[in-house]
């Protein structure tokens, strides 16, 4: 049952925060670092729709242009308020424009 949405930027995301992991913090190896991509790639089938960034391109251009955010935050914004959705953040500035946005936030 698949109940939460997200973007395939959150895949490149989460990935680049695995590289970073190995490479910058050196915390993880190589191999740690390919089974935990693995393991979300598995987990991800079973609990998120995972979505084309490129549909919500055009609107995350003028949120992020309107509101002075990236648009790798913005695309999440616009994903949630086209859907009608809540958006799930730790970023407090993101979930500051979403509000503004008349899309329901938890920020955690």
């Amino acid at each position: 049952m698949k109940d939460l949405d997200t973007l395939d930027l959150a895949v490149k995301e989460v990935a680049n925060a695995i590289w970073r992991r190995v490479r910058l913090v050196k915390d993880i190896g190589m191999e740690k670092a390919v089974l935990l991509l693995s393991d979300l790639m598995d987990i991800a089938k079973y609990i998120l729709r995972i979505e084309s960034q490129d549909q919500y391109l055009h609107r995350a251009l003028e949120i992020a242009l309107h509101h002075n955010i990236t648009i790798y935050d913005s695309l999440f914004i616009a994903q949630a308020q086209a859907k009608k959705a809540m958006l799930i953040t730790s970023n407090k500035r993101q979930s500051e424009v979403a509000s503004k946005l008349g899309v329901d936030v938890l920020l955690m």
